[in-house]
């Protein structure tokens, strides 16, 4: 059994650890960090407020994590929320039970997640654009070389419905090979080589619509240099305002932008052009493995998901093609013969 007298001040500096090795070692993704600190975060301030209320608070136990879990359905987190915060904290103890006694001075027996589970959610299926969506989206402006705001957002739409880019991907690109933990994009050869989660490298072909549209980028972006707006030291690919490197959450905010003026309104973010890319591929081509590898996934089962996606791509055109589809002929007033 896990008996440690709780010492709250401690326990918090032990999650600093964490995500500083997880961080600075482990060279994990920023978006991930940052969501482990979130997690974990939370158990934090439940411990403290537990171990205030309850004087004989001592134990890391199953029942204990049990009982946090149905506060969180009782309080309707979502089944995603509550799943992502298990996978956190077992991630945690697994680290604190290997690695805890000789980094921290505690020391745990096992870890009190293994035998949680998350809760069970029906999975949701990934908004897509079709073909024609995705392609009006992202040729939805011309900009030319003086707004170079619209020739930037541009070749980063281009770059993820072609590549099927993560924004985070997409922020982490420089403009040469070199950096750890950084991609890069070889025009000439046509393709980028991104790092994705759990830092695994992926090299993933980029089309000709996205080249365009990057080396007119690349122009502009020299200009920017020349005038001193992009100090001429900066690596990265695409850079903001301030000349800086460019964030997720600012590509977000150019998504909700472009949506609402160019778009009729109809909310497009980021990620649903990867599910387009994805899904288009899959449609054209079927190969479920090569879509796996063009995302970067390393469970095919994350990536089967598409598969429905696919099937309901077929269901409508069989529905709007077949002369004895069941939805075309649901209106049909005429008996059968």
């Amino acid at each position: 059994m896990n008996n440690i007298p709780l010492n709250i001040e401690q326990f918090e500096g032990v999650i600093k650890k964490f995500l500083l090795i997880a961080a600075k070692i482990r060279r994990l993704a920023p978006a991930t960090v940052k969501a482990y600190e979130r997690d974990l975060s939370w158990l934090y301030d439940q411990l403290l407020f537990d171990s205030k209320r309850q004087d004989d608070f001592k134990f890391f136990t199953p029942s204990m994590f049990s009982s946090y879990v149905a506060l969180m359905k009782k309080k309707q987190f979502s089944s995603r929320t509550i799943s992502r915060r298990i996978s956190s904290w077992r991630v945690f103890f697994d680290w604190l039970c290997e690695k805890g006694e000789a980094e921290t001075g505690i020391s745990l027996e096992f870890n009190p997640l293994k035998s949680i589970r998350p809760p069970r959610s029906g999975q949701l299926l990934p908004k897509a654009l079709s073909v024609d969506e995705a392609v009006k989206f992202v040729s939805s402006f011309k900009p030319d070389l003086s707004d170079w705001l619209l020739v930037r957002d541009k070749s980063i739409f281009e770059l993820i419905y072609s590549s099927g880019l993560r924004v985070s991907e997409v922020v982490s690109l420089n403009l040469s090979r070199g950096a750890f933990n950084k991609g890069w994009v070889d025009l000439e050869g046509g393709f980028t080589e991104v790092y994705g989660k759990r830092a695994c490298r992926r090299r993933v072909p980029v089309g000709k619509q996205a080249i365009k549209a990057l080396k007119i980028w690349l122009k502009a972006r020299n200009f920017l240099v020349d005038t001193h707006k992009i100090n001429k030291d900066e690596s990265a690919l695409f850079t903001n305002r301030n000349g800086g490197r460019l964030t997720s959450r600012g590509i977000e905010r150019r998504f909700q932008l472009h949506s609402k003026v160019s778009f009729g309104g109809q909310s497009v973010h980021p990620h649903m052009l990867r599910h387009s890319f994805a899904s288009h591929v899959l449609q054209s081509s079927g190969d479920l493995r090569a879509v796996q590898e063009l995302l970067g996934h390393s469970k095919i089962s994350s990536t089967q998901i598409y598969t429905k996606l696919d099937f309901q791509h077929l269901s409508h055109a069989y529905d709007l093609a077949h002369p004895r589809a069941f939805k075309k002929n649901k209106s049909d007033n005429s008996s059968d013969r």
